[in-house]
């Protein structure tokens, strides 16, 4: 969000983010956090190009469209923007995927049920694969369920991590796939951005 509380037809009013008033922008950046490209959100009847993809998975390829095909480019996103037909779309461009994905967004999946994974204890997990389009679904347990959709990394190779025991009242080691430290390790990078832009702001007149 970009701060402004002036008169304007793009200005949105967001109520969970710290600055509620301004201008809504999507942006995509490298892992180093510099932004790559953005555009700026005109609400749900702008000019934008809709499809079937929905709102995230439109902007997902739109800024997107200037990457080479077939260079090994890998997009991380949250469940806002995370879909099968997404993960299938960006494939057929020659770009791979992994992110959080909402469970509603996985119908027809069969991934185990939350109940089932809690009674498995922390560490649980469960995939499925689709063949035709290569892309796998994974279900995690840590203290609740994570669902996770890629094009490129499964569960394999899974390692342990370290949690915090309630009933033991220690750290503990528990199995991790390799989807979640994948995705760990290089989400957050327009957070990232946004720290960057706060500590070497420029006024707006």
């Amino acid at each position: 969000m970009v701060a402004f509380k002036g008169r304007s037809g793009l200005k949105q009013y967001i109520r969970s983010k710290p600055k509620r008033w301004g201008f809504k922008l999507w942006a995509r950046t490298g892992s180093s956090g510099i932004l790559q490209d953005f555009d700026v959100y005109q609400g749900s009847k702008g000019p934008q190009k809709k499809t079937d993809l929905g709102v995230g998975g439109d902007v997902v390829m739109a800024m997107t469209s200037n990457l080479e095909s077939g260079k090994n480019f890998k997009i991380f996103a949250d469940n806002l923007f995370s879909s099968l037909k997404l993960v299938k779309a960006l494939r057929e461009r020659g770009l791979l995927y992994v992110g959080t994905v909402r469970e509603n967004r996985l119908k027809g999946c069969g991934l185990k049920a939350e109940k089932v994974m809690k009674k498995e204890g922390r560490g649980a997990m469960n995939s499925k694969f689709d063949i035709a389009s290569n892309v796998v679904a994974v279900r995690w347990f840590d203290n609740k369920k994570v669902d996770m959709i890629s094009s490129f990394i499964g569960v394999e190779p899974v390692n342990d991590v370290k949690r915090y025991d309630k009933k033991a009242q220690k750290k503990i080691d528990i199995l991790c796939p390799a989807i979640i430290q994948e995705y760990n390790q290089h989400m957050g990078c327009v957070d990232l951005l946004d720290c960057l832009v706060s500590l070497y702001k420029f006024p707006l007149n």
